[in-house]
């Protein structure tokens, strides 16, 4: 982060930020080696209808709120990666008799 800083948006950082920046991670890194937290690697916990559930009462009740619990369901519903959730098109959903059909054209896989 401190070269794309100064690289790409020329701030001009202290010299020692970055030394900085590596104790403070280095020190949140044995605090959780202190508790019996898993971090980073491994297969992720499920997530839950009830955690599904309280995701999406969580978002107000405006046309924002509307469009981001319709993407939230679209990802479920498809078992879908953020990348392939953020792909999709208007075209590549048709409502058909039966629902929703649903073309995922960038998948991680295929």
């Amino acid at each position: 982060m401190v070269v794309t800083g100064r690289t790409e948006y020329k701030l001009t950082l202290d010299r020692t930020v970055a030394a900085r920046a590596r104790r403070v991670l280095k020190a949140k890194v044995r605090a959780l080696q202190k508790t019996d937290e898993v971090r980073g690697r491994g297969p992720a916990p499920a997530l839950l209808v009830a955690h599904l559930r309280a995701g999406l009462d969580a978002t107000p009740d405006t046309r924002l709120g509307i469009r981001d619990r319709a993407i939230v369901l679209v990802q479920y519903a498809i078992i879908g990666r953020e990348q392939e959730v953020a792909h999709l098109r208007l075209r590549d959903l048709v409502e058909t008799e039966h629902g929703l059909e649903i073309d995922v054209r960038v998948s991680k896989t295929h």
